[in-house]
């Protein structure tokens, strides 16, 4: 109990030590600042032409507009000064002493005046010895070009200084922050700086490992590794073709199911997304972004869960089964499949369409390549089991399934894939409705440079047809065809002229 008490209030100790000196916004009626952990130190390394001139920092005027606070009504700044060719000058402003926390940051916003890149610089040095005598300070933890600081003059950016292994967890330290600046000819160059909101925390360690699963087509579980230990994060979510702008959501959840981006759009199928997540620690300290991370979500018709929906008939596509990828493995059924062997080895493309009718489709599947075959389930656990309808063999024949029945109400499954060789095939679904026996054996007789003589079967003793020539590949008409009354037909035209 002893030990665990001593802990506590050792880590109480270290929480006060930086507590009471931090955060600094120079609101107070004193500058250099003082408060309960100490007065700051202002100081200068003797270069130049002295304080009479103003090179040292001295707190911003009220409302001023050309030196602004980055919050409140003051900020702490160092201008520039003629010091004489081939001097450098360096203005402290020196911490009180603080105790450091395990892993340390120190955190504040910065800016400079003038555009472009004078070659001042802004150090963050480090002395565990003294606060006055400027020798001691012997540890420097950052450089900072007015660049670095900002690429846009006058504007606040928040610097962000870890101490990584350079200062450990306890060690009692003075934090100086050092413009130096070497001056180029005889008049005054080099830039001035502000600083305002300074605060020394504990880092928000970043998160790490991220990592996207249970992915479907409109939803994602995201989750990341958490070494800060929080509780909150900000995520950035947004399609992969998007900029990251650093602006995300705040959640609390890790894994976090994701069903829009970070914006409000709904996740959409077959598409590729990045996100970036930070934690928020206590006090609302984040870390640093971590990522980005990628996701590709489900594209309609990989999967029997996800088809692609069949909203009415006649149906026509043109596709490819190396659009969908490989989701469905194995026998395609041991009954009323049509083939034998796997073939739903390959690439996998399922769609569905529920009937708004009883009476019978005609389905027909061109491939382009053998070893291909369509299947059709009335549900998706029947995949592998057991077909109500199916053709598969080794040519690139078209794959006919006719008059197959529906009834109204119900949903059909159709699977188009291949063996293990050919991996893939393009092909050309058509469905449509049987509204009477179509014509069979079509033929072509007479066949002329710029004719050619149809004929067909005629099982539903029509006396009427509506006949279409196109090219290959056309799919479905679009509209009625030319009326035919006799055979054969002699053709001289496409269907477009």
């Amino acid at each position: 109990m002893k030990k665990i008490t001593l802990l506590i209030f050792m880590s109480l100790l270290s929480f006060v030590g930086f507590s009471q000196v931090f955060p600094e916004g120079f609101e107070g009626t004193a500058f250099p600042p003082t408060g309960p952990g100490g007065t700051w130190v202002i100081s200068h390394n003797g270069i130049g032409m002295g304080p009479a001139n103003g090179n040292l920092w001295i707190r911003t005027p009220l409302n001023s507009t050309t030196s602004p606070p980055h919050t409140g009504n003051y900020a702490a700044m160092v201008e520039r000064v003629n010091i004489g060719n081939g001097n450098t000058e360096e203005d402290w402003l020196i911490s009180p002493l603080v105790t450091a926390p395990a892993n340390g940051q120190l955190r504040f916003y910065a800016q400079h005046g003038r555009a472009g890149d004078q070659g001042s610089k802004l150090q963050i040095r480090v002395s565990t010895t003294s606060q006055t005598n400027l020798s001691t300070f012997t540890t420097q933890i950052i450089e900072l070009s007015e660049t670095a600081i900002s690429p846009t003059p006058g504007t606040y950016v928040e610097q962000v200084v870890n101490f990584n292994n350079l200062v450990p967890a306890n060690q009692q330290i003075y934090i100086a922050f050092v413009r130096v600046h070497t001056q180029n000819g005889a008049s005054a160059d080099g830039d001035r700086f502000l600083i305002d909101d300074i605060n020394l925390v504990q880092q928000c360690l970043d998160p790490a490992d991220g990592v996207a699963g249970t992915i479907t087509t409109n939803s994602a579980q995201l989750s990341w590794d958490n070494p800060s230990g929080s509780t909150q994060w900000e995520i950035e979510l947004i399609p992969s073709a998007d900029p990251l702008t650093g602006v995300g959501q705040v959640i609390n959840s890790n894994p976090y199911t994701a069903t829009t981006t970070s914006t409000g759009t709904p996740i959409a199928p077959g598409t590729v997304y990045q996100y970036r997540v930070r934690s928020i620690c206590t006090g609302g300290i984040p870390s640093n972004w971590a990522g980005p991370f990628y996701f590709t979500t489900v594209s309609l018709g990989q999967t029997c869960a996800a088809p692609i929906m069949i909203n009415s008939l006649p149906y026509s596509t043109t596709d490819d089964t190396s659009n969908y990828g490989n989701h469905i493995s194995g026998d395609q059924g041991a009954s009323g499949c049509g083939a034998t062997g796997n073939y739903l080895t390959g690439n996998d493309v399922v769609y569905a369409y529920t009937a708004t009718f009883t009476g019978m489709i005609d389905i027909s599947m061109t491939p382009t390549a053998t070893y291909s075959g369509i299947f059709v389930y009335d549900n998706c656990a029947n995949i592998g089991t057991s077909c109500l309808a199916g053709v598969g063999n080794s040519t690139s024949n078209i794959r006919n399934i006719p008059n197959f029945p529906v009834t109204t109400g119900t949903t059909y499954y159709f699977l188009i894939s291949t063996n293990a060789s050919p991996q893939t095939t393009a092909y050309t679904l058509v469905i449509q409705q049987v509204t009477c026996p179509p014509p069979t054996a079509l033929a072509v007789g007479t066949l002329n440079m710029t004719s050619a003589d149809l004929t067909w079967g005629n099982p539903s003793g029509a006396t009427e047809w509506q006949v279409v020539v196109q090219t290959p590949g056309s799919g479905v008409p679009a509209g009625a065809g030319t009326t035919v009354t006799a055979l054969p037909f002699n053709a001289t035209t496409t269907f477009a002229g």
